[in-house]
Parts: C-alpha cells; sequence; structure tokens
C-alpha cells in the first residue's frame, strides 16, 4: 500500500493516558515515543513537530534534523493545531488565539493573522498551501468563544478559507479538517459527519462521501490509497482507541483498517525512511 515512505502519525490524549508518534510502513505500525503531538511537517529533510498544548499561553515545536532533536517556544497563542512551512516561515494555526502565527526556523514569531471573534470563534485548525497561498479550515465563522459548540450552532458551518484573498472555496462542511487538493478535486474530512467528503474544485459539487466510524482527522495521500484517522468521540469509553483507515483514492472505499493505540489521531504525512530511522530513540 504504501512504497519507497512511511506514514508518521501524531497522536494525542489529554487524559494522559496515551498519545506520541507512530510510524506505519504498510505492513508494521511501531510508536516511536509517547509526547502528545498535533501538527507534523517536512522541511529541509526534518521533522517538526507541534507539541499538544490544550490550556497553555504558549507551546512548543520540535525540529527533528541532522544534530538531533531542537525544542522552539512560542508564546502567547494557544491550543496549537496544524504546521505548514510557506516557503518563509512556519505557520501554525492556532485554534485558542483564533489566528495563524508565523515563526521563523530559530523560533522567532514574524507574523500573525487573526480571524475576527473572541476566543476560539472559528476554531480554526488544518493548513495546507494551493498554488503557493495558504488556506485554512474552520468551523465557522463564529464571534464567541466555542460558539461553534452551542446549542442551534449550525453544523454545517465549516468552509476553507484561503487566507490570502479572503475567499471561502470550500463551504458547507462540518467541523472540518485537513482538506488536500489532488488535481481538480478537493478532499476533506467531514469530521462532524464522521466522513471523508470529495468535491469537484471548478463546480463545488461533492463527488464522493464516505461515512468512517470515528471523528475523521488526519489525511495523507500514498497514491492509490488515502489514510485517514479515525478517533472515537471524546464521550466514548476510556479503553476505545483510534484508528486507521486505509481507503481507495478512486473508489473511496475502505479496504482495510487497523488499530492505533492512542486516544486521538491528529496528523498523517508520509517520511523516507531515512528519516524515521533518524527519529528512533
Amino acid at each position: 500500500m504504501l512504497s519507497d515512505v512511511v506514514a508518521l502519525i501524531s497522536c494525542f490524549d489529554d487524559e494522559a493516558r496515551s498519545g506520541g508518534l507512530f510510524a506505519w510502513d504498510g505492513v508494521r505500525l511501531e510508536q516511536l515515543d509517547d509526547v502528545p503531538t498535533t501538527g507534523l511537517a517536512i522541511h529541509d529533510g526534518a521533522l517538526v513537530r507541534v507539541l499538544r498544548a490544550p490550556e497553555s499561553d504558549s507551546f512548543g515545536l520540535v525540529v527533528h534534523g541532522a544534530d538531533g532533536p531542537v525544542e522552539l517556544t512560542v508564546e502567547g497563542h494557544d491550543d496549537p493545531h496544524d504546521i505548514v512551512w510557506t516557503g518563509e516561515s512556519y505557520a501554525i494555526a492556532c485554534a485558542g488565539s483564533n489566528s495563524i502565527v508565523h515563526v521563523s526556523p530559530a523560533g522567532e514569531q514574524v507574523g500573525i493573522w487573526r480571524a475576527p471573534g473572541e476566543g476560539d470563534a472559528w476554531h480554526l485548525n488544518s493548513l495546507l498551501l494551493v498554488d503557493g497561498q495558504l488556506h485554512v479550515s474552520a468551523f465557522g465563522s463564529f464571534t464567541r468563544h466555542r460558539e461553534w459548540n452551542e446549542p442551534g450552532a449550525d453544523p454545517a458551518a465549516g468552509f476553507v478559507l484561503n487566507v490570502a484573498t479572503g475567499a471561502k472555496v470550500l463551504t458547507g462542511l462540518y467541523s472540518p479538517h485537513h482538506p488536500r487538493r489532488l488535481g481538480r478535486d478537493w478532499l476533506v474530512c467531514n469530521s462532524g459527519r464522521r466522513a471523508l467528503t470529495r468535491i469537484d474544485a471548478a463546480t463545488g459539487t461533492v463527488t464522493g462521501d464516505t461515512l468512517l466510524e470515528g471523528w475523521t482527522r488526519g489525511l495523507a495521500s500514498g497514491g492509490e490509497t488515502l489514510l485517514v484517522g479515525e478517533s472515537p468521540g471524546r464521550t466514548e469509553p476510556p479503553d476505545v482507541t483510534a484508528t486507521l483507515a486505509v481507503v481507495g483514492a478512486a473508489s473511496l472505499d475502505v479496504v482495510d483498517r487497523f488499530a492505533v493505540p492512542a486516544r486521538e489521531i491528529y496528523d498523517i504525512v508520509l517520511a523516507p525512511p531515512e528519516l524515521v530511522q533518524a527519529l528512533r530513540p
């Protein structure tokens, strides 16, 4: 299912029972460490990871480079989610501060984009570049802290925003995460529906929609297959763990599924084996 790459899977558990970084080579799942982690990015031969920090006004980035891991601290933002290299800096979506903070490789804050609203109003989460322009997924254009979670809030208020232009390129989404642009199609984790959805970029028409077995978050394309994270709801029993669904890219049918011994999956990236080897203790 994977050829010449290894899937790195970031996990966390806010009850501190499980989490960390896992590697799957298409046959064997291996836990590399137990550090709770959200976003992952690969840049200049190094893995950069965001450490889970849901209730703090600062968070850490760890750069796993050739000289060993280096930790950077970002102050003034909380609940960091995703990370992407923009070509000039790391962009990190911080749901708690309703912002995207830009950080240099040296750990200096070099820019910020903030959405309107108080606290976690939009729930900014996953980032990607499309034609060099930064995009972010969000739960909705709300004004109050966690208004998206209030009774009566529109569950389909989610969207994907082109940060550069201010245009919503996808709308009508359910708590979306990890939009991906593959050719003429968008793929997005429609997390609130436990679904993986394919949308024609030119028309906005849904051309595929598969219901999965958990909160869909984490999405990577491995050619003819897609890897999708499935996490149990936070009210489900504590012994229920996450799973990874292997989905046919053309059909969106599930062709395999296996358990990941952690509570929640956040991100999935594909890495060369030599990078994964360097991550092993």
